[in-house]
């Protein structure tokens, strides 16, 4: 049966980080080691500064939560109109704020208390934080989000004589590879106007950049150079990549990285023949956006923390899984959805497929047949249930490790969380967060 990558889980997406700066006087909200929330004018540091970094964490009845990645702690309204602070619990609607858009500034917003429904965050002419019940939309109650993350992706050449990928290197050298790994991961960030900032994630200081002469190079900035567009070819698979300020398309030759006329890539199917000093060479400007885990996960168990591990299959009949502490390459597995909207889970190490008999057993198999569909489902427990298309039962790990499939969805047991698999180099905390807002909830890939 013919899979493809699943759309279910193709955006690889980070936990959302932020500025927020304050559109009265350019100062930045920010929380010290103290734990201390209070203002700081330091927009002109090209480099990021953590005090100033906060997550914006989703809750309920659409409400957020305000977490300082410095201290980790949350904003909070004090009872007191000047009372604002950062507490460690996120219990209270003291913690929680309304995101409203603002008028005052394109692109502005308000923060409003829970805990006070009228009062929204401010800053006064001095740079100090409170509470305003003003009722006119004023800049000083106007905050402009700057996003530090976003969506991970390779950078793929859609040329097949051009089987590259872009990278960066650690000291802000832009030029191609054939590897899959960190160097090769960029993050795109909304800039808020319709593109994007397109930044190495393992080396996030450097941004994608060009001029007008086609010269694309990393800059450690975020200014009009370094804002792209990213538009869906219509009559060719891929997109392009265009600068917004000089309107040329990202390009290679498979060697190295131009800007050149969009245009001259969509008329001659997909690049053009460029001046390349003594000679010309072919570059080509379509790109695929693979998602920076290429669809790879750990598969692990909410109830043992166990992850399901594939061995070889030394006999033609199918082959125990089994379950280990460990995550290594034995334990990850490549999530595509068949034609009909059936998931699949492959060995990235084995080429086997996860699968479940008649008699309930596990097994892994080479080919993908009606046992080795599966479809997602949430679950209250906090994160999904796998369960089997053809035989209507649900994945199980024990609190012992002990894997099978039973036909009740009760509890735990029944519960998994996929975890994103990284290369090695891109490590970090955060991709254990449980994925099922980006299974169930996050709208297809919109390029």
């Amino acid at each position: 049966m013919k899979t493809k990558a699943s759309p279910l889980v193709s955006p690889c997406l980070e936990s959302t980080r932020c500025y927020l700066t304050c559109a009265s006087r350019d100062v930045r909200l920010s929380c010290n080691s103290s734990a201390k929330v209070c203002t700081k004018n330091n927009l002109a540091d090209s480099c990021s500064n953590i005090n100033e970094e906060w997550s914006i964490i989703p809750m309920e009845d659409g409400l957020v939560a305000l977490y300082s990645l410095k201290t980790k702690r949350y904003l909070s309204a004090g009872a007191g109109e000047c009372h604002i602070a950062a507490v460690e619990g996120c219990d209270s609607d003291q913690q929680r704020w309304k995101v409203e858009p603002s008028s005052a500034v394109k692109g502005g917003i308000h923060l409003l208390s829970a805990a006070r429904k009228q009062s929204k965050l401010a800053c006064n002419e001095d740079g100090e934080l409170n509470l305003s019940e003003n009722i006119y939309e004023g800049l000083g109650e106007t905050w402009r989000i700057e996003f530090l993350s976003g969506e991970l992706c390779y950078l793929s050449s859609q040329n097949p004589h051009h089987d590259v990928r872009v990278r960066c290197d650690p000291t802000g050298i832009l030029d191609v590879s054939e590897n899959w790994k960190g160097w090769e991961v960029f993050r795109f960030i909304e800039a808020g106007d319709g593109s994007v900032y397109i930044s190495s994630w393992t080396h996030s200081k450097y941004f994608l950049s060009s001029n007008s002469d086609g010269r694309v190079a990393a800059r450690k900035k975020r200014t009009a150079d370094e804002k792209w567009l990213v538009k869906k070819s219509k009559d060719q698979p891929g997109v392009l990549i265009i600068s917004q300020q000089h309107g040329k398309a990202l390009a290679t030759n498979g060697t190295r990285l131009i800007t050149m006329d969009p245009f001259d890539i969509l008329a001659s199917g997909d690049g053009g023949d460029v001046d390349d000093g003594d000679s010309k060479k072919y570059f080509s400007g379509l790109w695929d956006l693979v998602a920076g885990n290429k669809n790879t996960f750990f598969v692990a168990s909410n109830s043992s923390g166990k992850c399901i591990g594939s061995s070889p299959c030394k006999k033609a009949g199918p082959s125990d899984a089994i379950m280990t502490n460990k995550r290594k390459a034995w334990q990850q597995w490549t999530l595509s959805e068949t034609d009909d909207g059936s998931i699949t889970l492959k060995s990235s190490a084995h080429n086997l497929y996860i699968g479940v008999d008649k008699s309930n057993k596990v097994t892994l198999n080479q080919n993908a047949g009606p046992n080795e569909m599966w479809s997602l489902e949430e679950s209250p427990h906090g994160g999904i249930y796998l369960i089997s298309d053809e035989h209507r039962v649900c994945l199980s790990c024990n609190e012992s490790g002990v894997l099978g499939a039973v036909s009740g969805k009760d509890g735990a047991e029944e519960t998994w969380t996929l975890v994103r698999s990284m290369s090695s180099s891109l490590s970090e905390p955060w991709w254990d967060l449980g994925l099922l807002p980006l299974l169930l909830h996050v709208p297809l890939h919109s390029w």
